[in-house]
């Protein structure tokens, strides 16, 4: 199935995780915020959350500074 990671179309197998997107693409966890289709999800929801044909994935490094 086909999602959409910061504007990008990515294949993925279907009934696949938002946490297995991040490990496929290599992403840190501690320094990503992750949003699906404007929503933005908390870490521990990642491994359960399925993702569906077309859904829009954002992916938000955190960058600390002043």
């Amino acid at each position: 199935m086909i999602i959409f990671t910061n504007g990008n179309a990515m294949e993925i197998p279907a009934h696949s995780t938002l946490g297995e997107v991040v490990r496929r693409l290599e992403l840190d966890p501690r320094t990503i915020i992750a949003e699906v289709n404007e929503e933005a999800l908390q870490r521990n929801e990642w491994q359960t959350r399925p993702l569906q044909e077309n859904d829009r994935v954002e992916f938000l490094r955190i960058a600390a500074g002043g």
